[in-house]
């Protein structure tokens, strides 16, 4: 795991939140979902199969 050095957190810190494969997957839906809300002309464009 890779450090993150802030300001926030100048010692630096460890982060396994969306750095990691199951985080990244999750924020993608969020992104996703608020996509097809905001944007229904792309709909057709997002696909949920796993690739």
């Amino acid at each position: 795991m890779r450090k993150i050095i802030s300001f926030i957190y100048p010692d630096g810190k460890e982060d396994n939140t969306h750095f990691n494969e199951l985080g990244a997957r999750l924020i993608a839906q969020l992104v996703l979902k608020e996509i097809r809300i905001s944007i229904p002309d792309l709909r057709s464009y997002i696909t949920t199969k796993k690739q």
